[in-house]
């Protein structure tokens, strides 16, 4: 664990444990064809990742807000730094990128759900507890506090 300013969680079990099973395999080097995506939070911008050591941009596609910190990557291209969070927050399903990729079948499943996060007008101001209360019980009126 670390002090959760950033993230809960400091990222090395995980990092140790993709570095251990992808034993530093290159995205080239593998059989099939493979790509992820990661949104460069410094520039807003979706990167995919054709090249490079597998687990560090598998593990910055799985660097979700406040619980893995982004991965930090200075490509030698631009001598930018890149800090790499989950392409998910831009591109939930790249189909599109699958089929610039190449591939002549893409198919995907949404797995969303049809539950609204938002279901009423809460105005300014949201308490957790009501919140909670509302989750537990789905059939309570929604009180009018206009």
């Amino acid at each position: 664990f670390t002090l959760p300013i950033v993230s809960f969680f400091s990222g090395r079990s995980i990092n140790n444990t993709l570095m251990e099973a992808f034993r530093g395999t290159y995205i080239e080097e593998l059989r099939l064809p493979y790509f992820c995506c990661s949104v460069d939070i410094n520039s807003y911008k979706l990167i995919v990742h054709k090249a490079g050591h597998v687990w560090r941009y598998v593990r910055a596609s799985c660097a979700l807000d406040a619980f893995l910190p982004p991965i930090c990557d200075r490509r030698e291209s631009d001598n930018k730094l890149h800090c790499l969070m989950d392409g998910g927050y831009m591109n939930q399903v790249p189909s599109d990128v699958m089929r610039a990729q190449g591939a002549r079948y893409v198919i995907s499943v949404s797995v969303a759900t049809s539950n609204t996060v938002c279901s009423h007008d809460f105005g300014a101001e949201l308490s957790g507890l009501w919140t909670l209360l509302r989750w537990l019980n789905p059939w309570c009126k929604i009180r009018d506090e206009t």
